[in-house]
């Protein structure tokens, strides 16, 4: 084909007439002829459409129909048997009002799928990429399709790797799953026992799955009319650090004759036991994938990468959801989608130990966490290794550092008082560690919890019958009331305050005083509009609707090439910095095409839509031109007989 057009643009979608929609160029981002070769199959148009030429820029609009068109209300783009080759638009993405069905099947599409397929979230049926030349891996971003209801179909291509875990979050899906006759290998993810409203059609054969099927599907099988999973997947049963070694590893079978091992004993008073409670956030990881497996992999890694400890000296281990208030100081400008807040104890024996008191332990844990949150990998990597899952920890960062040592037993033996007894306590995992008890006779009097720990296990009892609670490492309470049985919650400069001098009105404060700090576990619950650990940032409005990025007043008054650093809210306000295509407070608003006005009267370059001849649509994108004036952005003027 012979292109005469110099300059090609890359596309938005235009609707002239009916409802119906064309692939148009948008005059805003121009881009090479190539490019657009490549992106939409032009080498072989003619093939498609029986020509053989494509003699110019219109025909070259008019023959890429893709088939977007109404169906009572609801949006659907069906472009299947339609011979296209290339790669998949990345443009595709931002048909995010797509409702009823999306099909690109039985093309010869080839080249990875674009993530950004995964934006068509109000997608309710039909997502389809099946009979494709398509390789490469499956996105974990199309886990975010959770309005699907029925038909997630990528078959019968050449795509690669494990399926993502992220697809079992597809709960809603009623029937067709079809993964079959493509090239995945791993295990079959657990998750997609979740999959609890699926009644037909659940297809997974024709892979290289291996490993077992997971029981938690398994249990789903009987209520499907259409299971197949097993034909045609030939290492199912092997288990899969077999088949890929590489990838998963062999878990070694303990010794059932051999003694557990057990920790030192600590002498009678208990204080050559010290212990460190820690707390660090993992962005990008979605804690409902937290299993057991993956809580061993965190010990693992965490131990991998703090000298002098080993996995079976890390106990009390959580892992709870952390999205909405997973980001901080730097990077309040990041929206990211999933986040897990990890809390570990890990306690030694610094007579049979590298560490000589508390503070030399929690020296060592402080470092090992500040450093992995400074952007340094080698925790990340150490807990991705560990794990059985190549997904769970693919994307982790760490975040929100926070480490305190635990005082379980006083300095010295108190004189002519009992001595603190050490108690060994099994871990749900099996884990043993030492807990010492406190000699109750250092006071007496002192509130007790329903456990009957004095001051609730987490302060010291005073003879004069009073606790003391104990204490990060900055001097703050880790703890309060009367018994020491509530936490202190996260602080930063208060939203609001009474002020005591000038310019002295923001101080630091639980919550931000925008938030209230549930005490049980010490966490704030934000107030509308604010977020952060500490509610001390605010939200950006709807999320910046998922066509922005979310900037504090820092970060935008870098981007304008300015200086916003000193004052107490630089990194607390945040705003939208809307994405190409995109405008208004919450980038809602989708800008549409101009250009200059063909009167030469104040077109786009004065800032205004539809070059100045036309009104803007916001919610299509499209232009309704003036009496007089037609065109994808209003550029052409009717001609009078």
């Amino acid at each position: 084909p012979t292109y005469y057009a110099p300059t090609y643009y890359a596309p938005t979608y235009y609707a002239p007439t009916g409802g119906r929609r064309e692939l148009r160029n948008d005059p805003r981002t121009p881009v090479s002829a190539p490019t657009i070769r490549s992106a939409y199959g032009a080498p072989t148009i003619g093939s498609a459409y029986g020509d053989s030429t494509e003699s110019d820029e219109s025909d070259f609009q008019k023959r890429r129909l893709l088939g977007l068109d109404q169906d009572g209300g609801r949006r659907r783009l069906t472009a299947g048997d339609g011979g296209l080759t290339g790669v998949v638009p990345t443009q595709l993405g931002k048909l995010s009002a797509l409702t009823a069905a999306f099909s690109l099947e039985s093309n010869s599409f080839t080249g990875t799928v674009p993530t950004e397929l995964a934006n068509l979230v109000a997608l309710t049926s039909g997502f389809g990429l099946t009979s494709n030349l398509l390789t490469g891996t499956l996105p974990t971003q199309y886990g975010r399709l959770v309005a699907l209801e029925s038909v997630f179909s990528v078959a019968s291509t050449s795509m690669t790797g494990r399926v993502p875990t992220e697809l079992g979050n597809l709960v809603d899906l009623e029937y067709g799953l079809g993964l079959l006759s493509n090239k995945f290998d791993g295990s079959i993810p657990t998750q997609f026992g979740r999959m609890t409203q699926m009644t037909d059609q659940f297809y997974l054969m024709g892979n290289s799955f291996c490993g077992d099927v997971p029981d938690e599907l398994q249990a789903l099988s009987s209520g499907i009319a259409t299971y197949e999973v097993t034909p045609e997947n030939n290492n199912l049963g092997t288990a899969c650090c077999t088949v890929l070694p590489a990838v998963y590893t062999c878990a070694t079978a303990p010794n059932p004759t051999s003694a557990p091992t057990r920790k030192p004993t600590p002498s009678p008073t208990g204080t050559s036991y010290v212990a460190v409670t820690a707390s660090f956030t993992l962005d990008g990881v979605d804690a409902s994938n937290i299993d057991d497996d993956a809580k061993t992999a965190i010990k693992t890694g965490i131990a991998a990468t703090i000298s002098g400890i080993s996995a079976s000296d890390i106990y009390d281990l959580t892992v709870v959801d952390a999205s909405t208030r997973r980001l901080e100081a730097e990077q309040d400008q990041r929206r990211l989608g999933t986040a897990a807040a990890v809390t570990f104890t890990v306690g030694v024996d610094t007579s049979s130990s590298s560490f000589s008191d508390s503070s030399d332990l929690e020296t060592a844990v402080s470092t090992t966490l500040t450093t992995a949150a400074t952007g340094d990998t080698a925790l990340t990597s150490a807990i991705a290794a560990a794990s059985t899952s190549t997904t769970t920890f693919a994307s982790a960062t760490v975040t929100s550092v926070t480490v305190a040592a635990v005082t379980r037993s006083p300095t010295s033996a108190p004189t002519n008082e009992p001595t603190a007894t050490p108690v060994i306590v099994y871990d749900d995992d099996g884990t043993q560690y030492l807990q010492i008890k406190k000699p109750e006779t250092m006071g007496s009097g002192c509130p007790k919890n329903d456990d009957d720990e004095q001051c609730s296990g987490h302060g010291d009892c005073f003879r004069n019958g009073k606790c003391n609670c104990w204490a990060r490492p900055n001097g703050d309470p880790a703890w309060q009331a009367a018994d020491c049985s509530q936490r202190t919650c996260p602080k930063a400069a208060a939203w609001v305050a009474v002020a005591t001098a000038a310019n002295e009105a923001h101080p630091v404060v639980e919550c931000s005083n925008k938030g209230i700090c549930q005490r049980k576990r010490g966490i704030c619950e934000c107030f509308d509009g604010y977020a952060g650990i500490a509610c001390e940032r605010t939200v950006c409005p709807n999320d910046c609707s998922q066509n922005g990025i979310c900037y504090s007043q820092k970060l935008l008054a870098e981007e304008a090439g300015m200086t916003y650093t000193t004052p107490w809210d630089a990194k607390k306000i945040t705003g939208c910095v809307c994405d190409a295509g995109y405008r208004g407070p919450d980038c809602s608003l989708q800008e549409c095409p101009t250009g200059p006005d063909i009167m030469h009267g104040d077109g786009n370059e004065k800032g205004r839509d539809c070059s100045g001849r036309g009104v803007c649509d916001y919610t299509s994108g499209l232009c309704r031109c003036f009496a007089g004036y037609f065109g994808n952005r209003c550029h052409q003027q009717t001609i009078l007989s």
